[in-house]
């Protein structure tokens, strides 16, 4: 990415994402008994992971910011972002996927990842909602999530080829 993608108006991303991060509050707030995800929990960050440009944008944008020299985690651990404790080091600027991590997640065909349990059409982390299955109020609609994010990346004229976390990661930690 060059100095002029950093100009990229990232205000349609932020609007989606404060709309995602209310939903995940409300739902953390009501279910906290269900939920064990806390700093340092990386359960749920797989490495392999993959965002779209917009979001890739965000993270440059905020690592550069914040003047942040990253650290690039070992794939065995998890996402490249998590550091040696197991927190993200980009966790204002992380992903809408990571943003709903944990949470039930409503999917159109059920992920092959471990550590996750399905209940119908929805996911929820292994570690969370063990005493009692999530409420449909509490379940976040996986496909509406990426739908919203697909537009924005296309509002802001970005193609939709994904990017590697760690590649990402690794790109901005050798640009430190």
């Amino acid at each position: 990415m060059t100095d002029d993608d950093n100009l990229l108006d990232l205000s349609e991303l932020l609007a989606v994402v404060a709309k995602i991060d209310a939903k995940v509050d409300e739902v953390a707030t009501r279910r906290a008994a269900d939920l064990a995800c806390q700093k340092g929990c990386a359960q749920c960050c797989a490495d392999g992971l993959t965002v779209l440009p917009i979001e890739a944008h965000h993270l440059v944008a905020h690592v550069e910011a914040e003047g942040l020299t990253l650290t690039v985690g070992d794939p065995a651990q998890g996402c490249a972002f998590l550091d040696e404790t197991g927190a993200c080091q980009v966790y204002a600027a992380r992903p809408l996927l990571c943003r709903t991590h944990g949470l039930p997640l409503r999917m159109d065909a059920p992920s092959t990842r471990s550590g996750l349990r399905v209940l119908d059409d929805v996911e929820v982390c292994s570690l969370n909602f063990t005493a009692r299955d999530p409420d449909p109020e509490d379940v976040l609609d996986a496909t509406l999530v990426q739908a919203l994010l697909t537009t924005v990346n296309s509002r802001a004229g970005l193609d939709d080829q994904r990017i590697p976390l760690r590649a990402l990661a690794e790109a901005l930690a050798d640009d430190a």
